[in-house]
């Protein structure tokens, strides 16, 4: 059954359906939420019970306001991540109208102590349902209150970069959190500018998570879509304009990166994507790609780092500033990582080392 109302259509409810709904809207809601949640109710019972919750709050609008709260735990939470297409999809929808109608100072806080609430926060399939909820809610937060999401910009930015969230190790949780980054990004519009700095390191480090390459489109989609509301003209010259300010906080822990440190995979990514900006902070680069590759540093880590001055090596915008810090990249890197060591099992990290020194001589 398709939604028979869409709200961004011309088609809307009169007043004397709005008035019928609004004087009976707390009954209403009651009884479509009980039939919502019947565990015998028939799959198509459910989509049209779900048809009429839309329709009910395309006609309440702003009056569906008291209701936030049963219809997001009864209803949305429950059904966002059904394992039907067709329902979740319809209640995502549901989502996103409570954000068309209802003011954003009182929903996101709202959803928001839903979402840190301490039990629920240590419940991965609240939490992915929830994150996918708030998505849907500020899609369309500023089409009718478009001055009210820019005062809650850094309390979300902090929300998502929490431990629970931004670092969760579950690929769901990291998924939804990518879906509010893009929303968010859509719906702030010229806004983002004030929190370029923070949206992108959020974006950077979803992008770099090897749990998230399923998504690497999407997140380079996001990457876009920020610079256009940055006013930047390329995804690249973003990368480039925030190389200098990451690399900075940076230079405050990399002596401590491990295997599993989030920030190793940023700085891969952020290297690599700024294409030729690294000439004017190689020092820097090479400081850090060094003391990553330090006989007490884990396989993975140096292997990583090693692959990724391959990738200097191979790039011919980069040539020319390979050769002057040839003696650096020997003296520093590939030497050391080549050496033979008693006791230490290094054959694949000596060989990857010998691979760069032969591509550095390649270009001698």
């Amino acid at each position: 059954m398709v939604l028979t109302i869409d709200f961004f259509n011309e088609k809307a409810p009169g007043k004397g359906t709005k008035y019928i709904v609004s004087k009976h809207l707390d009954l209403i809601v009651r009884n479509i939420v009980q039939d919502v949640q019947l565990f015998s109710l028939k799959q198509n019972l459910k989509e049209r019970t779900l048809c009429q919750l839309y329709n009910l709050i395309v006609c309440a609008e702003e009056k569906i306001k008291p209701h936030c709260t049963e219809i997001l735990r009864n209803v949305v939470y429950k059904y966002i991540l059904d394992e039907d297409p067709e329902i979740a999809t319809r209640v995502y929808r549901i989502a996103e109208l409570l954000g068309f109608h209802v003011q954003t100072d009182y929903l996101l806080p709202l959803m928001i102590s839903h979402l840190t609430d301490s039990e629920s926060k240590n419940v991965p399939r609240f939490v992915a349902s929830g994150l996918t909820a708030f998505s849907a809610v500020i899609h369309h937060s500023t089409q009718k209150y478009p001055d009210q999401l820019d005062s809650f910009m850094e309390k979300l930015i902090n929300l998502i970069v929490s431990g629970d969230f931004l670092f969760n190790e579950n690929p769901e949780v990291l998924e939804r959190v990518l879906l509010v980054t893009q929303n968010l990004i859509d719906a702030a519009g010229p806004s983002c500018k004030a929190y370029q700095h923070s949206l992108f390191k959020i974006l950077l480090q979803l992008g770099s998570i090897p749990q998230m390459a399923a998504h690497t489109a999407r997140v380079d989609q996001s990457i876009e879509t920020l610079a256009k509301n940055c006013e930047i003209d390329t995804s690249s010259d973003l990368f480039s304009i925030e190389l200098a300010a990451l690399l900075d906080e940076m230079k405050e822990s990399y002596e401590q990166w491990d295997k599993n440190t989030p920030e190793r995979f940023i700085f891969d990514m952020l290297v690599r994507r700024s294409q030729t900006a690294v000439v004017d902070y190689w020092e820097t680069i090479l400081m850090i790609v060094a003391s990553n590759v330090e006989d007490d540093k884990d396989y993975e880590l140096k292997m990583d780092m090693l692959n990724l001055v391959e990738h200097f090596l191979v790039t011919k915008e980069l040539h020319s500033t390979i050769v002057y810090y040839s003696e650096i990249l020997l003296k520093m890197i590939l030497i050391p990582a080549s050496a033979w060591r008693v006791g230490k099992p290094n054959v694949r990290i000596r060989k990857a080392a010998i691979v760069c020194i032969i591509r550095l001589l390649e270009q001698q």
